[in-house]
């Protein structure tokens, strides 16, 4: 009884009870996924594709694989949704955030992440892209 009145008046105190196991901590989600790299190209027409191609997917992959799964998924709208030019791709975060529901805001952290990690680029002018409203 003594212990549990303990452990009662240490979380309402915002202190651990000694005894509890529970600890506070961050954990990084993207160490937890498993990526499959590519093993057999057999069924690729090769024939126009040079040797730095792979050098460059494998790369892509891998910086793919380090996102959190939720950045993962956006990135992945992001390219089903985008404009293809002859040396661009463009996704519209609007035509985006329309698509998933989801508003501007709460993407940016996402979108943030990916152009860190060089998989997007977001052009500097759309800056107000991500205000929530009210916000100005």
């Amino acid at each position: 009884m003594k212990e549990m009145k303990a452990n009662h008046e240490a979380k309402a105190q915002g202190k651990p009870h000694s005894d509890t196991l529970l600890q506070e901590r961050f954990v990084d989600l993207s160490l937890s996924a498993s990526v499959q790299m590519p093993e057999n190209f057999g069924q690729l027409d090769l024939a126009y594709i040079e040797a730095p191609f792979f050098v460059e997917a494998r790369r892509l992959i891998e910086a793919i694989a380090k996102v959190p799964s939720l950045s993962r998924s956006l990135y992945a709208h992001a390219l089903a949704n985008s404009y293809i030019g002859d040396l661009y791709l463009f996704c519209d975060p609007n035509e985006l955030s329309q698509r998933l529901g989801v508003p501007l805001w709460q993407l940016q952290p996402h979108f943030e992440l990916l152009q860190n990690h060089g998989l997007l680029w977001v052009p500097e002018y759309k800056d107000d892209w991500w205000k929530p409203p009210g916000s100005g």
